[in-house]
């Protein structure tokens, strides 16, 4: 048998985007396990974890690009890596470095977000 996982993302406007998770290939006779594997849920849920910690990331950060005083979109740099640490293992993201908008004074030219 044959099996795919998928995750099923929706956001607020209703709109659906699916991800597969992992696929397994499982045969039940005498000799085989029935169900999961550690080694297979462990993969299972590190996907998983690392699928949802980017989608919220991402979200984050989108909402999350303006300048907090006049709301102009701030200009992007560049990005930086960061680790997210979890039970399920290390979810790395890439992190957005802005320039500061120019509505007012500040002592650095960019933020990190």
């Amino acid at each position: 048998m044959h099996f795919t996982i998928q995750l099923v993302i929706e956001d607020e406007g209703g709109l659906e985007t699916i991800e597969e998770v992992i696929q397994l290939d499982k045969e039940f006779n005498d000799d085989s396990m029935v169900g999961l594997s550690l080694l297979e849920s462990k993969a299972m849920l590190k996907t998983l974890q690392k699928k949802i910690v980017s989608c919220q990331a991402k979200k984050r950060l989108g909402h999350n690009n303006r300048c907090p005083c006049c709301n102009k979109k701030l200009k992007l740099k560049d990005y930086h890596s960061i680790q997210y640490r979890t039970v399920f293992g290390i979810v790395n993201l890439q992190s957005p470095r802005l320039f500061h908008c120019n509505c007012h004074e500040h002592k650095v030219k960019t933020l990190a977000r």
